[in-house]
Order: C-alpha cells, then structure tokens, then sequence
C-alpha cells in the first residue's frame, strides 16, 4: 500500500518533497497531479508528516501517499476519470430493493 520505496522511510521521502528540487525516488506520480491537485496534495502532505512526528505513527501518511498516487493516476488517464464521474443510470436501484431484501 505504500508508495515510498521503504515504509520505514516514508517520513523522510516526504520531508524531501518539500527540502529537494528533485522528487524523492519512486514519486515520479507526483508528476501527474494536476495543478490543482499538486497544491491539495503538498497542503495535505504537510500535514501529515505533522501528525507523523508528534504521534509517531506514519499509517496516515502511508494512507495518504497510496490515496494521492490513485488520483495521479486519474489526472494521468482524463478518459478514464470521466468514466468514473459519470453516473451510471442502470446502476442505480430503488432503496426499497435494499430495505426488502
């Protein structure tokens, strides 16, 4: 689930994001993002080192880098982010077939 080469050094990867002119190695999704979404990302990622250092548990961080490689992957591929946005009217069932089941 994780995106940084070695778990145990996801806190180090992220912190270079912010210290290196060049990405840590095996970000290269961050490449990816969209502007917008490059913005989002350096905004939530900072916090989650944040909370990494004072509690000392990086699962956040871990969660959060393996949630923001899949949204790289969507800005990477528009056709296929519109497929996912796109309502699908034959998947959709009255509530009533959930509540009489």
């Amino acid at each position: 689930m994780a995106t940084a080469t070695n778990p145990s050094n996801a806190r180090d990867e992220a912190l270079a994001f912010f210290r290196e002119s060049e990405l840590p190695a095996g970000w290269s999704w961050v490449n990816d993002l969209s502007p917008l979404n490059l913005r989002l990302f350096a905004v939530e990622l900072a916090d989650a080192i944040k909370e990494s250092v004072i509690t000392g548990d990086e699962s956040h961080l871990l969660e959060l880098l393996a949630d923001w490689k899949a949204t790289a992957e969507l800005d990477a591929a528009p056709d296929v982010l519109e497929e996912v946005r796109r309502p699908k009217e034959s998947e959709r069932r009255p509530l009533s077939d959930f509540l009489n089941a």
